[in-house]
């Protein structure tokens, strides 16, 4: 029965089941540009010189002075309450995150770290 199991499990494996590319990758085949592993934006689509998108969480823009690092928790963390895992991960690369950590008290900077996966660099800061 152990045989059995580990052919099957082969099998898969070696069709690509369980490890093909996801939907969306350039090799993927089903054309779709737009989503990745996770629900996560792909990053297939050719930007160069184009200007960078403004910021947003729940199709509600961010504000142009944002974030500014001398304002209280409460202004730094509401533009991001609304947002999605994809979209706090998006935002995360135009924005100086281990300053943003930085800028929060201990309870904000939980409250931050809740929202989703946090970037490298500003890890330890939490």
């Amino acid at each position: 029965m152990g045989l059995f199991f580990l052919t099957v499990a082969t099998l898969v494996l070696l069709g690509g089941c369980a490890t093909g590319h996801p939907r969306g990758s350039p090799t993927s085949g089903f054309g779709e540009t737009a989503g990745g592993a996770g629900g996560f934006p792909g990053r297939h689509a050719d930007t160069a010189g184009a200007a960078p998108a403004p910021l947003s969480c729940a199709g509600v823009a961010l504000p142009l002075d944002w974030p500014d690092l001398s304002a209280g928790d409460e202004e730094l963390l509401a533009p991001l309450l609304g947002c999605s895992p994809a979209e706090f991960v998006q935002v995360q690369q135009r924005v100086d995150m281990p300053r943003l950590v930085e800028a929060l008290e201990d309870w904000g900077a939980v409250r931050l770290g809740a929202l989703g996966p946090v970037r490298d660099d500003a890890a330890p800061a939490l």
